[in-house]
């Protein structure tokens, strides 16, 4: 098994190696965690691209070549094209649907497959909605990241021969390059094609790795403990991030830090629970109305790692912002100036409980997404940046603190 490991961790690294090279990490759709979004982004993109609203004559070009790699008969080739999608049917929506606009009438129907399963019938009632409509002649193009066949499922009847199946590696990605050539005049347009382009690599990438660790799995004894490793993972990740905030935690006690509260033990269950690990900091203690309220920075865990700033009371009991606020306007006021003003930032005020919040990034201004654990979370396994990040965080944290006390003593 350590050796299948071994073997994996190479995989991993050097498609972590062609991605740097490639930089198919700097894409809006990764940006925005629109990746494998197949309507909104991926039907969308290849709709947009055939309906190429700047030049007519580009945006014919690109059906052509489109039809070319797609390998449908010559015929098909000399026919001018209108590109619908979400083409709704009594059978289905169909993803995109080409019909031709002259005298000949035929028609191509194209299905997108990044992760949703076949339905049942799904081609087939597809290839009868065709038929219904008396087209000359059509085409039924199964697109999916590999080229797969669909399943006997969604074929049921389907005639064999009015199939192509398709895949954004060998066809898309091909044909997105012949695009941006076309069009390499019209600099916008061009690099919105080459964004699109490069967010399918970065998939495609992603699907080749999958697979070459796919391949190591050779006997039921290495799946065996790959689903040991599986079950195990929450518990390795949850250990992994209790160590983590541990660190800042002695780092910050370290830096010679008060703390209040200290409450993630429990990051060890985050990834079997709905809990929230936190420590918080005092900044000051003031009298607020007979009571007693400690101004608190807090290192805080919901999906990502993030720095807020909350009012506690003399028992310990977080005070809501909103509702100190109501009693005690003038203080808060003070109180949220002297935060704007020395951490040099804008109020932040979309969260009700706290005065303050932002995200803890790592040093490449990256987000600490634990909820979904990326090479960001993992790379904290490696006790080099373990120590580092902790370090660097913690110094961080106490300097806001510093920094607000600094503030309201002024």
């Amino acid at each position: 098994m350590k050796e299948i490991i071994k073997k994996a961790g190479k995989i991993v690294e050097e498609n972590r190696k062609l991605r740097n090279a490639e930089g198919t990490d700097y894409n809006i759709f990764s940006l925005l965690d629109a990746e494998r979004d197949e309507v909104g982004i991926h039907e969308l993109m290849l709709f947009t691209i055939l309906n190429f609203k700047t030049d007519y004559r580009v945006k014919n070009e690109f059906i052509q070549q489109l039809l070319i790699y797609f390998g449908v008969p010559k015929s098909f080739q000399k026919e001018e094209w209108k590109v619908e999608k979400e083409h709704y049917t009594s059978e289905g929506r169909i993803d995109l649907f080409l019909r031709t606009t002259g005298k000949h009438k035929k028609c191509i129907v194209i299905e997108l497959k990044i992760d949703a399963e076949d339905q049942k019938r799904q081609l087939e009632r597809y290839e009868e909605y065709v038929c219904t409509k008396n087209y000359e002649d059509y085409r039924i193009i199964y697109l999916t990241l590999d080229g797969r066949e669909p399943s006997p499922q969604s074929m049921g009847n389907m005639k064999q021969n009015k199939l192509l199946c398709m895949s954004f590696e060998e066809h898309i990605l091909p044909w997105l390059e012949e695009c941006i050539h076309i069009c390499q005049e019209y600099e916008i347009e061009s690099s919105f094609i080459q964004q699109y382009r490069i967010l399918l690599q970065k998939i495609v990438g992603e699907e080749n790795m999958q697979e070459k660790i796919c391949d190591l799995v050779t006997s039921s004894k290495d799946l065996k403990a790959c689903m040991q490793i599986e079950q195990a993972l929450p518990k390795i990740k949850g250990k992994l991030l209790y160590h983590f905030l541990n660190e800042i935690h002695k780092e910050l006690k370290r830096l010679g830090c008060k703390f209040v509260c200290k409450k993630y033990e429990c990051a060890k269950e985050y990834f079997y629970s709905a809990l929230q690990p936190s420590f918080g900091c005092e900044i000051t203690k003031f009298e607020a109305r007979n009571r007693t309220i400690t101004l608190v920075a807090e290192v805080y865990i919901e999906d990502d790692l993030q720095f807020l700033v909350s009012y506690f009371d003399e028992n310990g009991a977080e005070i809501r912002q909103q509702d100190f606020m109501k009693a005690n306007k003038r203080m808060n006021q003070k109180i949220e100036d002297a935060i704007m003003k020395g951490l040099n930032v804008e109020r932040q005020h979309n969260r009700y409980r706290c005065i303050y919040y932002s995200f803890i990034t790592n040093e490449n201004n990256q987000k600490y997404d634990f909820k979904h654990f990326d090479d960001v979370c993992a790379d904290l396994m490696d006790e080099e940046v373990m120590e580092k990040e902790s370090k660097r965080i913690a110094r961080i944290v106490a300097n806001n603190i510093k920094q607000i006390q600094k503030q309201l003593e002024e």
